[in-house]
């Protein structure tokens, strides 16, 4: 993730699926009750939570939420990535719209650049034309690594992989 506006989206998908409550992690830094912490409680917090986030994610982050050269607005995040449940203070306006929030699907973030796309492209169709050539049925290939009896394959070994291709 390389803009804030990136982070956030991937922390709002994170606690929306494990519906985490990021404010307990920094309560407990903020004795006083003002709304700001350290910038280093601030990174803790945010490591105890576990959001598996890089220290140049936090980094923005802090950077986007300092309050001074040492501390962080922790209360203007939370509502920010709070946002996705409700909208605050909508005891207020009771006429307005509120938009459920909802997780783009992972197949729509794969984004390729143009050469990798073309090489993978390429690639699906020398396949296609291997397969057709060949008659092959790919399907029972991949029956036996379906745990589950869904379609789906999670996990390829690669010497399971080389097994049939070999």
């Amino acid at each position: 993730c390389k803009t804030v506006e990136a982070v956030i989206e991937k922390i709002k998908e994170t606690v929306m699926k494990r519906r985490i409550r990021l404010l307990e992690f920094f309560k407990d830094y903020d004795k006083l009750k003002s709304g700001r912490i350290l910038k280093s409680n601030f990174k803790r917090a945010l490591d105890l939570s576990g959001l598996n986030l890089t220290v140049d994610e936090i980094d923005l982050l802090a950077k986007r939420y300092q309050s001074d050269q040492d501390s962080v607005f922790y209360h203007h995040f939370n509502d920010e990535i709070e946002s996705i449940f409700t909208v605050k203070e909508l005891e207020k306006s009771p006429t307005a719209q509120v938009v459920q929030y909802k997780i783009m699907p992972a197949w729509l973030k794969n984004n390729l650049s143009k050469p990798i796309q073309e090489v993978y492209n390429s690639a699906m169709e020398h396949l296609a034309r291997f397969v057709k050539t060949r008659r092959m049925q790919l399907y029972p290939m991949f029956e036996d690594y379906d745990k589950c009896r869904n379609g789906t394959v999670t996990y390829l070994n690669s010497d399971e992989y080389y097994r049939y291709y070999l």
